[in-house]
C-alpha cells in the first residue's frame, strides 16, 4: 500500500540526517509498481552524474521495511516483529541524527549481535552494539537504534514461505 507522497521524504544512505522532505527530489510523485519519477533538484536529476537507486519491495517471508519507535531502554530495547528470522537488518533514526546500522548474523553468529558495520563511513566492524536476531523479528539490548523513530529494512536468514499470498504457507521442500 503506497502512502501518499511517501517519496517527498527522504534519507541519504552516506550521512548521518535525520529524514527531510522536499518535492523536488521525486518531484511529488507516487512511484508504481514499475516506476519512480525524479524530480528537478541535481541530487537526483544532474546532467552527467551517475546517479544509483536502491529499490525494494516487500515480499513476506522474505524482506520486510517499516519503522519502529525505540522505548529509550539501554538494557532492553523495542522488540520488532517480522514473521521470519533476519539475516541481515539494516536501521536508521528518522527523527534525528544517527548512523546507519547494519547487522547480520555471518559475523558473530550467535545472540546478541554486537559486530556491526555503518552504511554512512568508512570504519570497520565495530562491536559496541547488542541487538539479538530472533526467530520471527529483532531486539536491540543497549540504547543504540533504541530511541525516537527507526528506519528498517530486514531480509530473511531462511525464507520458508511463498509469498504469493497472505495466508504464509509453506514453501515446500525439494
Amino acid at each position: 500500500m503506497a502512502l501518499p507522497n511517501q517519496f517527498e521524504q527522504f534519507l541519504e544512505l552516506d550521512l548521518t540526517g535525520a529524514a527531510q522532505t522536499s518535492s523536488l527530489r521525486w518531484n511529488n510523485t507516487d512511484p508504481s509498481s514499475s516506476v519512480f519519477t525524479v524530480g528537478t533538484t541535481a541530487d537526483t536529476n544532474q546532467d552527467g552524474t551517475t546517479i544509483i537507486a536502491y529499490s525494494f519491495a516487500q515480499k513476506q517471508g522474505y524482506s520486510k521495511f517499516g519503522s519502529y519507535i525505540g522505548n529509550g531502554s539501554a538494557t532492553n530495547g523495542t522488540f520488532v516483529y517480522l514473521g521470519f528470522k533476519p539475516a541481515f537488518v539494516m536501521t536508521k533514526k528518522t527523527d534525528g541524527t544517527g548512523g546507519w546500522h547494519m547487522q547480520d548474523n555471518k559475523r558473530n553468529g550467535f545472540n546478541y549481535q554486537n559486530y556491526r558495520l555503518f552504511a554512512d563511513n568508512s570504519d570497520g566492524s565495530t562491536n559496541n552494539s547488542r541487538m539479538d536476531l530472533l526467530s520471527n523479528g529483532f531486539k536491540y539490548r543497549d540504547g543504540d537504534g533504541n530511541s525516537g523513530t527507526n528506519f528498517y529494512m530486514a531480509f530473511a536468514d531462511n525464507p520458508f514461505v511463498t509469498s504469493t499470498d497472505n495466508n504464509s504457507i509453506p514453501a515446500c521442500a525439494r
